[in-house]
């Protein structure tokens, strides 16, 4: 496990997101072998915290915690389907949730991700 740090920030009534170090992502999107077919995702270096559209916070606490630094730790590059990804872990980012009304965890996740690329609508060998 890798330790680093981010930056919360709250998008419009229901996205917030950890703002991380571009260079992770940099570092494992070069990982991924030339012939694999990839593309960088159109919002990259983040950890979503809460979806937009998908989940309903409580927004009593909505902003309490704008631009506060948080620290996560973060494994070993894997692909899941369409994406390659880093799990990333954070027990703070866990409290924010919960005192959201949210589950710890967005269902069906028992942890965090840093999506490093996608394979969406990508031809072979670009």
């Amino acid at each position: 496990m890798f330790t680093s740090k981010g930056k919360l920030k709250y998008y419009g009534i229901d996205k917030v997101v950890l703002l991380i170090d571009l260079d992770i992502v940099n570092y494992y999107y070069k990982l991924i072998p030339l012939y694999l077919p990839k593309q960088r995702q159109k919002w990259f270096g983040k950890i979503t915290v809460v979806r937009t559209g998908v989940e309903r916070p409580n927004h009593k606490f909505w902003r309490k915690y704008e631009n506060e630094i948080v620290e996560f730790n973060y494994g070993t590059l894997y692909e899941d389907n369409d994406y390659y990804l880093l799990p990333a872990y954070s027990t703070r980012l866990c409290n924010i949730r919960m005192e959201m009304g949210l589950p710890a965890y967005r269902k069906p996740y028992r942890n965090f991700h840093i999506t490093i690329a996608n394979k969406k609508h990508v031809k072979d060998n670009e």
